[in-house]
């Protein structure tokens, strides 16, 4: 090779060297330091997910409660009926 091959390929080592590999070291950081981010919002975000789904987790109880006051409700009316029934015999 001649000597301005050797400086052409030495000036291109050294840009790759001292251009190229820094600027990329520097995006990869900030792409590790965004996505450990991400990481930590995603771990808040289901902490609070999970609160949420234990703390709303009685609402299928009102289900079940709902359905327990229709039957008293209607146990109600029946006793009532019969109620009236018994104080009509009565007088």
């Amino acid at each position: 090779m001649t000597e301005a091959a050797y400086w052409i390929w030495g000036i291109t080592l050294a840009i790759v060297a001292f251009v190229i590999v820094p600027v990329a070291w520097s995006l990869l950081n900030q792409a590790l330091s965004r996505t450990k981010s991400i990481c930590e919002y995603s771990d808040d975000m289901l902490q609070s997910g999970l609160g949420i789904a234990q703390n709303t987790s009685h609402t299928k109880q009102l289900g079940t409660t709902l359905e327990h006051a229709t039957a008293i409700v209607g146990q109600t009316k029946g006793l009532h009926q019969l109620t009236v029934e018994l104080a009509r015999e009565r007088s």
